[in-house]
């Protein structure tokens, strides 16, 4: 941690984790939606040192207060998640 990464969405798995975890961290503009947006973002942050440093120096403190980090709310949903499944599959297991 402590180093911004830019993502780009796409369509593979890898992408759009990214993606999800830099949105879930309040860094949804480090996110490209195509590979010229992409290069266009990491070049700005390149050229551009004091932005750089400015989000490199908030970026572990708005890791961990994100929803990214929120593992009880992630856990209850979960577990709501594995609820409903059990009983839209099993209707006769909770009779």
């Amino acid at each position: 941690m402590g180093t911004p990464v830019v993502s780009f969405e796409g369509k593979s798995h890898a992408g759009r984790v990214g993606a999800s975890l830099l949105w879930g961290s309040g860094l949804g503009e480090l996110v490209a939606n195509d590979l010229r947006g992409y290069v266009e973002k990491a070049v700005d942050l390149g050229k551009h040192r004091d932005r750089l440093a400015e989000v490199r120096r908030g970026l572990r403190a708005k890791f961990q207060t994100s929803s990214v980090m929120d593992v009880w709310r992630m856990a209850r949903g979960l577990e709501s998640a594995y609820r409903e499944a059990w009983r839209t599959d099993c209707p006769r297991c909770v009779e």
